[in-house]
């Protein structure tokens, strides 16, 4: 959940600042003798703003997917949403699944002590 308050407050910032740069210095260049500039700091501000949503979705689709291959595997943690898997990627959760598999069909993995809730606390953190 920290990290999605961080991811929030970053989109905020970034947009207060796209705001300001396209509502006061964009304008001041377009009335000068350079309005080339502020042409070009809208399409700037423009691109990077949509390739910083474009990022946020892709990484929403992928905390859905991390989400899906750990219930899929896990079902008791049906109630969890794609919010608990944000700070991870599918390939460390597939990656982490076959591994616990692994442990566990291992005749001593009982020393290693490891559970589902050890894999979902670390990708909480």
């Amino acid at each position: 959940m920290k990290i999605l308050c961080r991811w929030i407050l970053l989109g905020v910032i970034e947009l207060l600042v796209c705001l300001f740069l396209i509502a006061t210095i964009a304008p001041q260049f377009l009335n000068s003798n350079y309005p080339f500039l502020g042409v070009l700091i809208w399409l700037v501000v423009l691109g990077l703003l949509s390739l910083s949503v474009g990022a946020v979705i892709m990484r929403w689709i992928d905390a859905r997917i991390a989400r899906r291959l750990f219930v899929h595997h896990f079902p008791e943690y049906y109630q969890l949403t794609w919010i608990d898997f944000i700070g991870t990627t599918s390939l460390n959760v597939r990656r982490d699944i076959e591994t616990f598999s692994i442990l566990s069909v291992e005749p001593d993995a009982y020393r290693f002590q490891l559970s589902a809730s050890d894999l979902l606390r670390q990708y909480q953190k």
